[in-house]
């Protein structure tokens, strides 16, 4: 199915005309955000055979459609009541706003629905996704579909219809987790009716239970009252006092002697006599410690039977987990790795667990190499990730069977693992000999096209080379003299610079070009013809071949593509006048069908052709008008503003700022539509909605509680509703408040703005004065602390504009807390960190004259020996010679060089240095080079 991702209404339901009803229902939805008021629709009918009984277009206006809302439309359309089928396609949307959308054919995307037809799963899905759930997500290339049907373009991150987020509807929605919730209600409802059975069963027992008991209580009191009581005394005294003390004595005896089933089947048969239930548990406890301490494989596991049974006695629980850590040790001591890793990988995190899973894995990996199991050992090792030497062993599966195959001069299967390790230095070695082994081997029997391949494979190794170009010249040859100029072509191209294999490769991509030509096949030939590079006919013959192309795809119609090639044709016969023609017609088709991007280009190859710059000046204005209509904004204005004067493009460039301003307020972006309302403000209202952004940008910031931002936005509307008294108490507000954190100049500045409200001025005064003086006390207790640093940092924060400022005063201490952290640095071997504060005061004392003609600074900038290699030498610290980057420290008569700047070391000596000249003697190899600034 196809579909117009474009179209802003979408079509729900439709119902076709009755005997009762004779006109067509449809039900749609407004997909946009704004008021839909008419469309223009078309109607196409077809019978049952597919033949076309009628074609109507109706424009339904005075619509009042409020955006994403469904509505209904009742047409008639001539013959309906005749046709199985109608095609519907709605080709434009008026809104209130006055834009309208306009169908493209480009728009149309085919897509395959997702409607659900199992309905057991479509009731899961809409129990978990809602009632407008069809389908399952779908992601189909160039778009995906939604839940609840609708096609969406691929780069929609959320759905246009329903706004369910795409991400989440794939998590959450997808067959697989839909499947998976769908099975573990349907688990649940199973488990829920088993208990209720188990409860009935459960109550049908207990019920036979007290029937059974009800029938012996009838019997026994039909024996004699005085009977039962002499007996019952008898039998108390002897049973009750006198058996189960002795039998429970004889029990633990049992116990004692490790005798641990007797034992437990003795106090069992005491039933609840004293302790006798714990006591049969202590049995167990025993006996299974008992067979753990054997160490033995069927003791263990029988031990393991024992505690499943006595689950939470004493530490019943952590010894069953340990006698089955002892099972996997023993298992892997056995050789038995693949049970043994079972064994460990289900205990989890018990103990050290996971170690012995790796610890059984790299056992069993080394067991399977020493059996020559490579291939499975190399998977297990490489799963291990670097535990041991896995990574070496792993290696070793590959090269100790190519180390082998090498030996058997089995070279096919040796380069078949080294090219699997291509970095590994024995690969690497090995590999060109391989190459030369197998290509000896196919040449000897005949097979010179792959022999040659191999020998190039095998790169410098011997006469590898010699030997592939003796393989593929000759045969070449022989398939070019043949008329086999494809195969001919491939093997000349693989030796080049053999001979000339570049020169005959070019001239079998002629011959195949020539036989494209007769074969009409234009553009395969004019690819060959362009390969043919050295071959004197080929440029006559890429003109023909894109002449007779221009002339064929002309007869195809397709002007454009003919056009082109005239175009490429060139100066050959009438091609340049063709193409022109062909693409002038072009370019208005693209025009008139609304297709502006490819009629730009067309018009723009055309140059002075006819009216073409104007036609490109009309096609660039239309589209900027249709950006427009789109509502994308940025783009029109960008394109208005780059037609300058033409036509309305000016001001059709500030409506487009102006809407997309407005836009921006709509979101609630007040700093985006300000800059763009500043930039047009005598347009419409601009000015008016530029202070209104400031002002909601200010109450909001406001609202934040930061009033010096709200502050500055204010001063620039005073004249704005009640703007300028919110300036006013703010701005009050907000000095007030940086004069308490000590801001004082900022406090300063805010004071000024004030004027003479309330005591500002006086404020202010107080702040400048109040603040220079701070920090110009900071400043000299950090000077006399040697802090320079802290002292030209804090120096540099002084505003000179502050009325308190003393030049005189600032100038002397700045200056000499500058030139001390200078020297500071200077001294600890940090001459480029120190340059940037003598720059700063180079007129002070002895800077100029002494400081900056250090060595360290008279070497920078670009130097060219007399043999042209060129030094620099950078104020970062770093320096190029030649091609190195390295980073250097100069001093007197010495240049120290390095790869790092913790490794300079002393290599060359400065014999000479002026201004513009400069000898270095490298100390290495007392080479000397003498360098001129070319700086």
């Amino acid at each position: 199915m196809k579909i117009d991702l474009s179209c802003p209404a979408e079509l729900w339901n439709f119902s076709l005309p009755t005997a009762s009803d004779p006109l067509v229902s449809l039900e749609l939805f407004n997909l946009s955000d704004y008021e839909l008021t008419g469309l223009l629709a078309s109607f196409v009918c077809f019978d049952s055979s597919g033949k076309t009984l009628s074609k109507q277009v109706e424009r339904i206006s005075r619509l009042h459609v409020p955006a994403r809302t469904t509505f209904n439309i009742q047409i008639f359309i001539e013959d309906a009541e005749k046709a199985s089928g109608i095609d519907f396609s709605i080709e434009r949307v008026w809104y209130l706003t006055g834009d309208s959308w306009r169908k493209k054919s480009s728009e149309m995307v085919s897509y395959t629905p997702n409607k659900l037809d199992d309905d057991r799963l479509l009731g899961a899905l809409k129990e978990a996704a809602g009632k407008d759930a069809l389908g399952f997500p779908s992601d189909q290339g160039t778009v995906w579909l939604c839940v609840c049907g609708r096609v969406n373009p691929a780069r929609n991150s959320a759905c246009i219809r329903c706004l369910r987020d795409k991400h989440d509807s794939f998590i959450n929605y997808n067959q697989a987790a839909i499947e998976s919730a769908l099975m573990e209600k349907e688990a649940a409802e199973l488990l829920e009716l088993q208990k209720k059975q188990e409860e009935q069963e459960k109550i049908r027992l207990q019920k036979e239970a007290l029937l059974k008991k009800a029938k012996r209580r009838k019997k026994l009191i039909k024996v004699s009252l005085v009977s039962i009581v002499l007996a019952a005394a008898i039998f108390y005294g002897l049973y009750f006092h006198g058996i189960p003390a002795y039998k429970y004595m004889l029990a633990n005896g049992q116990l004692e002697l490790g005798n641990y089933e007797e034992a437990k089947t003795e106090f069992l048969a005491l039933d609840v006599y004293r302790d006798s239930q714990a006591r049969a548990l202590e049995c167990d406890y025993l006996r299974a410690k008992s067979y753990i301490s054997s160490k033995n494989l069927t003791s263990v596991r029988r031990a393991q039977e024992v505690l499943s049974e006595i689950i939470d006695f004493k530490d019943s629980d952590e010894l069953l987990l340990s006698a089955k850590y002892l099972e996997g040790e023993l298992l892997r001591s056995k050789g038995d790795f693949t049970s043994s890793i079972d064994v460990f990988e289900k205990l989890g995190g018990y103990s050290d667990s996971k170690d012995q899973v790796l610890e059984s894995k790299y056992l069993y990996a080394k067991s399977l190499m020493d059996e020559l199991n490579y291939s499975t050992a190399r998977e297990i090792l490489l799963t291990l990730k670097g535990y041991k030497n896995a990574n070496t062993l792993a290696l070793d599966c590959l090269l100790l069977p190519a180390q082998s195959a090498m030996q058997d001069k089995d070279f096919a299967k040796a380069i078949e693992i080294y090219e699997q390790i291509p970095d590994n230095n024995e690969a690497a070695l090995k590999l060109p000999e391989a190459y030369y082994g197998l290509a000896s081997q196919l040449l000897k029997d005949g097979n010179y096209d792959k022999a040659g391949e191999l020998f190039l494979n095998a790169g410098d190794y011997r006469d590898a080379w010699r030997q592939a170009t003796e393989c593929l010249y000759l045969p070449a040859l022989e398939r070019m003299e043949a008329g086999r100029f494809s195969e001919a072509k491939a093997m000349f191209d693989q030796i080049p610079s053999y001979k000339d294999s570049a020169a005959l490769s070019d001239d079998c991509a002629f011959e195949l070009g020539k036989i494209a030509m007769q074969d009409k096949d234009y553009d395969k030939a004019i690819e060959y013809f362009l390969q043919a590079e050295t071959n004197t006919l080929s440029e006559q013959a890429l003109k023909e071949a894109y002449y007779q192309g221009g002339l064929y795809y002309r007869e195809q119609g397709d002007n454009k593509k003919a056009g082109d090639y005239f175009l490429a044709a060139g100066n050959y016969l009438d091609s340049y006048d063709l193409a022109r023609e062909l693409l002038y017609a072009k370019g208005e088709e693209y025009f008139t069908g609304g297709n502006y991007d490819e009629a730009v280009d067309i018009f723009l190859k055309l140059g002075d052709y006819k009216d073409s710059e104007d036609k490109m000046c009309q096609v660039l204005y239309e589209r900027a008008y249709n950006a427009l209509s789109n509502k994308e904004y940025q783009s029109a204005i960008e394109q208005f503003t780059a037609l300058g004067d033409y036509e309305t493009s000016q001001e059709m460039a500030q409506l487009s700022k102006y809407r997309y301003a407005k836009s921006l307020m709509d979101e609630g972006d007040y700093a985006g539509a300000a800059e763009i309302l500043s930039g047009i403000p005598d347009f419409q209202d601009s000015k008016d909605l530029y202070s209104e952004c400031l002002y909601n940008q200010a109450t909001e910031l406001l609202g934040n509680g930061d009033t010096a931002k709200a502050s500055a936005l204010l001063m620039q509307i005073q004249g704005y509703k009640d703007a300028g008294d919110l300036f006013r108490l703010v701005t009050y507000d907000a000095a007030t408040e940086l004069k308490q954190k000590g801001e004082l100049n900022a406090a300063g500045a805010l004071f000024t703005s004030l004027g003479d409200y309330l005591d500002a001025k006086e404020l202010a005064l107080k702040c400048y004065d109040t603040g220079y003086v701070g920090l110009m006390d900071q400043a000299n207790e950090q000077y006399k602390a040697k802090n320079y640093l802290g002292a030209v940092e804090t120096l540099e924060k002084i505003d000179k504009n502050n009325p308190a400022y003393k030049a005189e005063e600032y100038s002397a201490l700045y200056n000499k807390a500058v030139y001390e952290l200078a020297e500071e640095l200077f001294n600890d071997n940090k001459p480029y960190e120190a340059l940037p504060y003598y720059l700063k005061i180079k007129d002070y004392k002895d800077v100029s004259t002494k400081k900056l003609d250090r060595y360290a600074y008279k070497v920078l900038g670009k130097w060219e020996s007399s043999k042209g290699l060129i030094m620099a030498f950078n104020d970062d610290g770093t320096c190029e010679i030649g091609d190195k980057k390295l980073y250097f420290t100069a001093s007197l008569y010495r240049l120290s060089t390095g790869d790092t700047q913790d490794n300079i070391r002393y290599t060359h000596n400065i014999t000479y240095l002026t201004s513009n000249a400069m000898t270095l003697r490298e100390e290495a190899t007392k080479k000397i080079y003498k360098l001129t600034r070319v700086d």
